[in-house]
């Protein structure tokens, strides 16, 4: 009996320390290293957006410079030295038919010399000449041309009325009766955006009724 007794006395002594140790643990437990907060990497604002630079216009005359195929062709627009390499993008044309007076919009990255080397360069030449579809007046031929005037094309004097230019492929000439809008016959120069409406030639020319210049 006494034994029995004893044995009980043992089993509720280890039930109540095993519950104390237990509690104890509970109360100082440490808290783990990875609860903690983990601060976000932050990226540097404005990277590579600084020297971002555009330019929209017409090619100047005598500009151009270096070649396609070796991909260093240079040009100027306006006061803006343009430069290209072999990762510049040409959209609505090619490196190759860019010329003098086309009108280009460029986008890329100032230089410190204040030029720009052009990422994309997008021809924005509106030589379109299917608004030679204007067949509506067939009879007598009405057409409108719209464009930039192509660099070496001018020729005749306005003195003589007898002014003449090209826009694209279309030769335009002009007479005593063309109007002019916004701009003078005389104040007509190379790169110009202008836009003709008149009657075509015999010879595919067009004879302009009115010249106006283009914003």
């Amino acid at each position: 009996m006494n034994s029995h007794a004893s044995t009980f006395v043992r089993f509720v002594v280890v039930v109540m320390f095993g519950a104390t140790i237990a509690a104890c643990g509970k109360d100082s437990a440490p808290t783990s290293p990875s609860s903690a907060p983990v601060a976000a990497s932050a990226t540097p604002a404005g990277t590579g957006n600084q020297n971002a630079a555009e330019v929209n216009g017409t090619i100047n005359a005598s500009t151009l410079m270096g070649s396609c195929a070796a991909h260093n062709l240079s040009f100027s627009v306006g006061a803006t030295r343009v430069t290209t390499t072999a990762s510049t993008q040409f959209r609505d044309g090619t490196c190759e038919s860019l010329q003098a007076g086309s009108r280009v919009e460029v986008k890329g990255t100032r230089q410190a010399d204040n030029s720009i080397a052009a990422a994309t360069v997008e021809n924005d030449d509106d030589d379109d000449n299917d608004n030679n579809n204007d067949n509506d007046d067939d009879r007598d031929g009405a057409v409108e041309v719209n464009g930039t005037i192509a660099a070496g094309s001018l020729a005749g004097a306005c003195a003589s009325n007898s002014l003449s230019f090209r826009i694209g492929s279309t030769l335009v000439r002009t007479s005593a009766s063309t109007q002019f809008k916004d701009t003078s016959c005389a104040a007509l120069k190379a790169g110009d955006s202008v836009e003709v409406k008149g009657s075509r030639q015999a010879d595919a020319a067009v004879g302009a009724t009115r010249v106006e210049k283009r914003k």
